[in-house]
């Protein structure tokens, strides 16, 4: 398997959805009951549903796939990633990889992929995003990557918070990495490792 990166197309919609679907349900919501994941997680129908006429047309989504098959459209991983230009602040909206690619570096070249575009490419001075408490695996990723727990009102380019969609059934950390500790911290330590 060769990883690579590049921006999506519509073709790799089922591999995207694919990966969400069982990175949300083995990863990200597997602390929560039955009742909650059933209530809260969306099927792979409506998965596919929001792909096709929502998310596609609200920011850049990069993918990793396999290089060795192109025209498979093997998804491994994906970032969707938001610009408020009336800001400059990036946001990560979604990041997941393939539960069993999972500590294979596919992770750490999405996000360098995504923060290369928002900090290279556009004049953004943080990127910002919103993990769920329980998601201790991403957490830790992200504070290797010197990301700090910060407070930041959700934009309307994001949709709605989710400490308010899922009040009182747990909670989101809201993260945030500087265009500074990008350049003198994040590009230093982390581009050429591995592993996550």
């Amino acid at each position: 398997m060769h990883v690579a990166y590049r921006v999506w197309s519509s073709q790799d919609i089922s591999g995207i959805v694919k990966v969400q679907y069982n990175s949300q349900r083995v990863l990200e919501f597997k602390d929560l009951s039955l009742e909650v994941r059933n209530t809260f997680m969306l099927n792979y129908s409506d998965l596919y549903y929001l792909w096709v006429h929502r998310y596609n047309k609200k920011g850049r989504v990069y993918v990793a796939y396999d290089k060795d098959f192109p025209e498979q459209h093997n998804v491994f991983g994906f970032i969707f990633i938001k610009l408020d230009k009336n800001r400059n602040i990036g946001y990560i909206s979604c990041f997941y990889v393939n539960p069993q690619y999972i500590s294979q570096g596919i992770g750490s070249g999405l996000l360098q992929v995504a923060l290369e575009d928002l900090f290279e490419g556009e004049e953004v001075f943080s990127v910002r995003l919103a993990v769920y408490s329980n998601n201790t695996n991403a957490l830790n990723f992200y504070e290797r990557r010197f990301f700090k727990e910060t407070y930041f009102i959700y934009p309307p380019c994001m949709g709605e918070d989710p400490n308010e969609v899922f009040k009182g059934i747990f909670t989101v950390k809201k993260l945030a990495l500087s265009k500074g500790d990008y350049h003198s911290l994040y590009k230093e330590s982390f581009l050429s490792k591995k592993g996550d």
